[in-house]
């Protein structure tokens, strides 16, 4: 979605916004973040910022990776 700039002139501020809202969001949940909190989290800026509609499941992937790393860190 950044790189091929699907939220247009913004998609770089988009991004970077939406790092800092994952990383906040990781920090306010603390142990009880789920992998499915993720999954609703990347859906819903998917949707709302970028205007794209995940229907390939990859949010799974994606949010699965990332509950990994934040489980190693915690």
């Amino acid at each position: 979605a950044i790189q091929m700039e699907w939220a247009g002139p913004e998609t770089a501020q988009k991004g970077q916004d939406f790092q800092s809202s994952l990383v906040e969001y990781f920090e306010e949940q603390g142990r009880t973040l789920e992998q499915e909190d993720i999954e609703d989290l990347l859906l819903e800026t998917m949707s709302s910022e970028f205007c794209t509609l995940l229907e390939d499941g990859s949010e799974r992937e994606v949010a699965k990776s990332l509950w990994i790393l934040y489980q190693q860190c915690i």
